[in-house]
């Protein structure tokens, strides 16, 4: 039962494994059901004391940064901590959701939440009792499927559960990375309580008069600089933006771009060949965007100046990216190139135009989306250089012990993220704990096969990130994207939804 679940099996896959290897197969249900009972509560055990541990150690550092006096320890301590919410299932029609809050300070699991629509016990249970005796046992049951809202907003539950209960461990998640995808944010911003300007503005209509006004005055820079710095009396919490998401708005802004039809000032379709909006193009220039935002991160900033001046170096390296990707004159082309930079022209090399590069006409075309995407408050959001990327790994660890096009009751899992959030934090070797808590024998194959594959995770995440990796794979992905390119330019419309159902548009000589 255990390795069923650890690599996203269900009984009848078990049986059918037997099946195959000739080795009977005779475990009733309801005997199935008990070990699967007996693994979730040894999960639940484990992560519990695991969650404690990583609190603990967040808790620790941050009290260390921040230089707060340590003797109480009933202090309750802001941490920076990554949010994002997963689903069972992919269309947004899912019975159970997830969420996982991550320290951005040690990387590891503080807390997570399930959110559940159904709970089978009970549907079981209904069609074998009678009303009565359906009730009697419903009052000692534990329901786990006692959600009643939509698919879309369980990642909005999730994250009020999980704020509401931090302060019982002496935590507020104050600074809160998230992708914007959802209302997360706006369900926990004032969950610690917040200032009469929080509190009066925050709820206003973003477009009135009154807002627009207070935006544009230096009572709201001061309240903007406070607030982003901890020092106003406010226990708001704070959004940052994660700087992988921010870059794919780059990439989504130039896509709706791209599939506009129309032609420009030079006569010619934004779409095409070798100086047109391709999609290669779009993936360099969303490339660089990000670039020039992850080049001139520091969290460490103290001083407003400071922050101005890196917020000030962004943008003009966002613009560099642009600039230097058009055929226009060098003086023009290179004026936001820094000096000491990839830029050849600056090294007083030629820079010859390249594939990518864009027509000059596309410079009044681009420029607004690079201002829109250069605004000083979403780069400064993006200042301490945080991301999303241990949520996304953490949520495919879950789905690869329930895989999404599986059903699985909501204790199944639940138990599936308990397992990705100990091995994430701790690694493979951390189910040694949930099997001794069971009683299932922890071997010499066990604990060498563990140790294996941690130290094959640790190999392939350095040589991830080594500079060779990233451009063997951003080159194979730009071949790639140029390869298909040219297919569909070559072929023309090959597929469309409802496209090709038209009786005029068959062939032949049928009546």
């Amino acid at each position: 039962m255990y390795a069923a679940a650890e690599t996203g099996l269900g009984r009848e896959n078990i049986a059918q494994l037997c099946e195959i290897l000739n080795i009977p197969f005779s475990m009733a249900k309801e005997t199935w059901n008990t070990h699967e009972g007996a693994l979730y509560d040894a999960h639940v055990s484990v992560i519990n004391e695991e969650l404690d541990i990583n609190r603990s150690e967040a808790r620790l550092l941050a009290i260390e940064e921040l230089g707060i006096d340590n003797d109480d320890e009933e202090t309750v301590v802001p941490l920076a901590i990554s949010f994002d919410g997963t689903w069972a299932k992919r269309g947004f029609t899912s019975n159970h959701g997830m969420g996982f809050v991550l320290s951005a300070s040690t990387g590891k699991v503080l807390d997570y939440a399930v959110t559940s629509k159904v709970c089978s016990q009970c549907q079981q249970s209904k069609c074998r009792m009678t009303k009565e005796e359906f009730d009697l046992w419903f009052e000692n049951h534990d329901c786990k499927g006692n959600f009643e809202g939509s698919s879309p907003s369980m990642e909005t539950a999730c994250a009020k559960a999980i704020w509401r209960k931090s302060l019982e461990y002496n935590v507020q998640y104050k600074y809160m990375v998230s992708d914007g995808d959802s209302k997360a944010y706006n369900a926990v911003w004032d969950v610690y309580g917040v200032c009469d300007d929080c509190s009066r503005y925050e709820k206003m209509n973003k477009n009135s008069e009154e807002y627009l006004t207070w935006k544009n005055s230096d009572k709201y820079k001061k309240w903007e600089d406070s607030h982003m710095q901890g020092t106003a009396d406010c226990c708001r919490v704070i959004k940052l933006d994660c700087v992988g998401h921010v870059q794919k708005r780059m990439g989504h802004a130039l896509y709706e771009l791209h599939s506009k039809s129309g032609k420009l000032e030079d006569g010619k379709p934004i779409k095409g060949k070798q100086g047109r909006l391709t999609k290669p193009t779009i993936d360099k220039l969303q490339k660089y965007y990000g670039n020039a935002i992850r080049n001139n991160v520091n969290k460490d900033i103290q001083s407003q100046e400071d922050k101005n001046n890196a917020i000030r170096a962004m943008q003009r390296e966002i613009k560099a990216g642009l600039y230097h990707s058009l055929k226009l004159p060098d003086k023009e082309r290179h004026q936001y190139c820094p000096n000491n930079s990839w830029c050849r022209f600056k090294k007083k090399l030629s820079c010859p135009d390249k594939p990518h590069h864009l027509d000059a006409v596309f410079k009044d075309l681009l420029e607004p989306i690079y201002d829109r995407l250069s605004d000083p408050s979403l780069l400064e959001r993006c200042l301490p250089g945080f991301t999303q990327n241990g949520n996304e790994s953490i949520n495919s660890l879950v789905w690869i012990r329930c895989p999404k096009h599986k059903w699985f009751g909501c204790k199944r899992v639940e138990m599936a993220g308990i397992s990705a959030a100990l091995h994430f934090s701790n690694g493979a070797t951390s189910k040694h704990a949930v099997m001794t808590k069971c009683g299932i024998p922890v071997g010499g194959h066990t604990i060498e096969g563990s140790i294996r594959r941690d130290q094959q995770r640790v190999q392939q995440a350095k040589m991830r990130v080594s500079d060779r990796y990233k451009n063997v794979r951003q080159a194979i992905r730009q071949s790639k994207l140029k390869a298909e390119e040219e297919r569909v330019q070559k072929e023309g419309v090959t597929y469309k939804a409802g496209g090709f159902n038209d009786l005029t548009n068959t062939t032949g000589s049928g009546k």
